[in-house]
């Protein structure tokens, strides 16, 4: 049976995390906006980020992508957030969702930096979180993003989603955008990790 976890970022408000880590789906881990561009600081991540180590979810972060943005300076403001990374600690994520109208060249170039960059700088690989409608008119196959995990977003009945040109497997399944969790007021993004508790523990 996958792992249940969430996805949140200032959209959901205050959070109660310990009515989520009681609630009946079994929260096993969250992931928490952090960032998006050069200088845009979510205003609920320290708070969030602090109470999932508290409550004992698996926590992690990402940063929300502008391809047309200057890549180091995008780079400098999510792990400035960020700080250091804890034991047990999810692999951050990039949030590949805009072009901001470069070429699919372009965007797959840029990316590849941040990801390059954010590895380096943190000494673990990061995970890629895109739809397979935008990867695949926005990006497309690429090789090199292979050794990158991949978070994929698709609300479907289906047993498992439709996976962009070049990925082969997924880490993470966003599922549903309109979940209802204890300790959160507002819909939920909902996701499924694709693998045991041990693997997730593995991931960090």
């Amino acid at each position: 049976m996958a792992l249940q976890g969430i996805d949140v970022s200032h959209i959901q408000g205050v959070i109660d995390w310990e009515a989520v880590a009681g609630d009946a789906s079994n929260i096993k881990f969250a992931y928490v906006k952090a960032t998006e561009g050069t200088s845009f600081i979510d205003p609920e991540f320290s708070v969030n980020y602090a109470a999932l180590e508290s409550v004992g979810i698996k926590r992690g972060a990402y940063h929300f992508f502008h391809p047309s943005d200057p890549i180091p300076a995008q780079v400098q403001n999510f792990l400035k957030v960020l700080g250091d990374m804890q034991q047990g600690d999810l692999p951050p994520v990039l949030d590949v969702e805009v072009s901001n109208g470069l070429s699919p060249d372009s965007v797959a170039d840029n990316i590849l930096q941040w990801l390059e960059q954010v590895k380096n700088a943190l000494n673990c690989t990061p995970l890629i979180y895109t739809s397979s409608g935008f990867w695949n008119g926005s990006v497309g196959a690429n090789s090199l993003f292979a050794t990158y995990p991949l978070w994929i977003a698709e609300y479907t009945t289906r047993a498992a989603p439709i996976l962009p040109q070049g990925a082969s497997d997924y880490a993470f399944w966003q599922y549903s955008s309109t979940g209802s969790i204890n300790g959160i007021q507002v819909p939920v993004d909902l996701d499924y990790f694709n693998g045991s508790e041990d693997n997730l523990n593995l991931l960090g």
